[in-house]
């Protein structure tokens, strides 16, 4: 039962991130969930840069962009699959 659990939490995470509107909200909701929602603390990620794009249903080099420009409006700071929320 808690294996069946366990799945529902990880499918719902997921479908939370699908149904959002705009790459960077889905990039956002996606770090947040791994974060705890911590801002400003550094986090490790455990996909890399493919997987993750799989994961947000994206091209890997929309994901790229996107994450470039939300770095570059201060919104997170990256490095590898280390990130910083400041959003």
């Amino acid at each position: 039962m808690c294996i069946v659990a366990e799945k529902g939490l990880v499918l719902h995470e997921r479908l939370a991130c699908l149904l959002r509107p705009t790459a960077r909200d889905k990039i956002l909701t996606y770090l947040k969930n791994c974060s705890g929602l911590q801002n400003g603390v550094p986090f490790t990620i455990p996909l890399d840069r493919n997987a993750m794009a799989e994961y947000l249903n994206m091209d890997r080099s929309a994901l790229s962009r996107e994450l470039s420009g939300m770095k570059k409006d201060g919104i997170i700071d990256y490095y590898k699959s280390t990130f910083r929320l400041f959003h």
